[in-house]
């Protein structure tokens, strides 16, 4: 097994919109053999992978239907490419990755936001 962490920041929790994101880092384990998963006894029962594929399936067909009707509504995904505030977005995301040599942030959300306007030519939406 091993130990696999991750990270991100929300900016809606509990359907509550955020001035400031919310970020939060989890840590779960992963097999990286079958034999693991079957020495731990954890495989899925056919009801189990049944609801799974269900699940997986019912999704699928969901995204698909979203998209159909929101192409007949002509509503079109925010893009970097089509969307100044998205390329906005983007590019905050972007600057908020960059560490110093030590690990530290280079960037504050707000000295972020104030370059990613300079760089993109583009003003935040109020």
């Amino acid at each position: 097994m091993k130990k696999v962490s991750d990270s991100t920041e929300s900016k809606v929790v509990y359907g509550i919109t955020l001035d400031t994101p919310l970020k939060f880092e989890w840590t779960w384990t992963e097999y990286e053999t079958d034999e693991e998963l079957v020495a731990a006894k954890d495989e899925m029962t056919l009801e189990e992978q049944r609801d799974a594929r269900n699940a997986q399936r019912k999704n699928k067909a969901r995204n698909a239907a979203q998209k159909v009707a929101a192409d007949a509504a002509k509503i079109v995904k925010p893009t970097a490419e089509n969307d100044p505030q998205q390329r906005l977005k983007d590019m905050l995301k972007t600057l908020l990755t960059a560490t110093t040599p030590d690990g530290k942030p280079m960037y504050t959300e707000e000295s972020g936001r104030a370059l990613a306007a300079q760089i993109c030519g583009v003003e935040w939406a109020k």
